[in-house]
């Protein structure tokens, strides 16, 4: 049983893992600041939500592929085409968590918009490695960490 929890958390807790998590928690406190600097000045949550998460997006598209992921299988105009679908899906997600939270569960905006934030990374990494980063020939070449 031991052998098996090591090979699922070295399968699945990897270096791009980490560089992802670690860029994500700089791209929180952006969006988190955008998102209340806007709620702040009576800007509708509805609105600060995909607004704030727009701005991470641009940057994160920039930093995973500068950082993250070492693999970038095609070409810069497919790849942010396909950062973008899976943003707007993303986006959907953030949005749709951040009014159930808020709206149905009756909590601060502020704390809906930290839940949905932490679905979306989930969403986001797994997408980004799997249709946008991969590495499109695996094994061949050493793992970079």
């Amino acid at each position: 049983m031991l052998s098996l929890t090591k090979r699922l958390v070295a399968r699945h807790l990897t270096p791009e893992l980490w560089r992802y998590l670690a860029m994500a928690v700089v791209l929180v406190g952006v969006e988190v600041a955008t998102f209340q600097l806007m709620v702040m000045a009576g800007i509708s949550y509805v609105v600060a939500t995909p607004v704030s998460m727009i701005i991470a997006i641009i940057l994160n598209w920039y930093l995973s592929q500068a950082f993250v992921f070492n693999h970038r299988p095609h070409a810069a105009r497919k790849e942010f085409m396909l950062v973008v679908f899976a943003s707007v899906i993303g986006l959907i997600l953030q949005t749709a968590v951040t009014v159930f939270v808020v709206e149905v569960m009756k909590t601060m905006p502020l704390v809906g918009k930290l839940i949905a934030i932490c679905v979306t990374f989930f969403w986001n990494f797994w997408y980004r490695k799997k249709y946008i980063f991969f590495d499109p020939e695996p094994g061949k070449d050493a793992q970079k960490g």
